[in-house]
């Protein structure tokens, strides 16, 4: 019992965070721009060889929607790539193009009566992840928006594990680790250029997950709003008392509060799921 613990929490935890802390090692010295890659290429590496401990190695083409996940975390970091090639004042349409495809890659599985509401469902999600997506597709992101995303991730985990889906909530416990490692990194020594790309990555899966809690684990409204309201935090980085603090202490602030959103989706889930007929199978 206690080995199969030990292997679940090296698949959920330490795999992720080791390869951001390697890849920020590897990148020490350099240039900010290069450490940024090297931290991206950690986190889409580490969520990868996760994710595929967790739920398989993904075929091309995926074969189903969790298929999608490190193929996401992948193209994000090369479509980082292609973003810092664009005009900074055009910089947003190939970001809201990547939303359009995180949003298509998982409702477009899906089968609908009415191909009108199909792409009602992709046109809506694309947009909502356009917007949550503000913050990360900033030249320079602020630090706290990596504090922000893990403890999103981790709800998100916590939101999945109510709702039926240990699986999911593995891959939102990997993505949380590789965030909360590089959140540790930014307290420890404050520098948003440094996790520019990594803050994509962890978006672009985030919103992955969050489209899945919707329309695959059909996650009550309430609990997607806070969940969703807790994400919106780091948008607050940008009000002039938020960015008057110190890095150090914007990052812990806007942290705890996206935490306490995030801990009334998980109440709301608690009590939803203590108000549900007892499961004979135990889950």
């Amino acid at each position: 019992m206690a080995d199969l613990v030990v292997q679940e929490v090296v698949k959920t935890a330490v795999i992720p965070a080791a390869a951001v802390w390697v890849a920020c090692a590897v990148g020490s010295g350099r240039k900010d721009s290069i450490r940024s890659l090297l931290v991206g290429a950690g986190l889409a590496a580490g969520y990868g060889v996760s994710h595929s401990l967790i739920a398989g190695v993904p075929e091309v083409p995926p074969a189903e929607s969790l298929q999608w996940f490190p193929l996401i975390a992948g193209g994000a970091w090369l479509w980082s790539l292609v973003v810092s090639r664009v005009p900074r004042g055009a910089s947003w349409i190939p970001w809201m193009l990547g939303a359009g495809l995180v949003a298509w890659a998982l409702i477009g599985r899906l089968t609908y009566s009415d191909p009108k509401v199909e792409w009602s469902w992709i046109g809506g999600s694309a947009l909502l992840l356009f917007a949550l997506w503000g913050p990360g597709i900033k030249e320079r992101p602020a630090s706290s928006s990596v504090g922000v995303l893990a403890v999103v991730a981790g709800v998100a985990a916590g939101v999945a594990i109510l709702n039926h889906s240990a699986k999911i909530s593995q891959l939102g416990g990997v993505l949380g680790a590789g965030l909360g490692a590089a959140a540790l990194l930014q307290w420890w020594r404050p520098n948003g250029r440094v996790t520019r790309d990594l803050l994509r990555v962890g978006q672009a899966v985030m919103g992955a997950l969050v489209i899945y809690l919707d329309r695959y684990l059909e996650t009550p409204p309430r609990e997607l709003c806070f969940l969703v309201a807790a994400w919106a935090v780091a948008h607050l980085e940008s009000l002039p008392k938020v960015r008057a603090m110190s890095p150090r202490r914007s990052l812990v602030v806007l942290t705890l509060f996206a935490g306490l959103l995030g801990a009334v989706a998980i109440l709301f889930g608690y009590l939803r799921r203590q108000a549900e007929p007892a499961n004979p199978y135990g889950y």
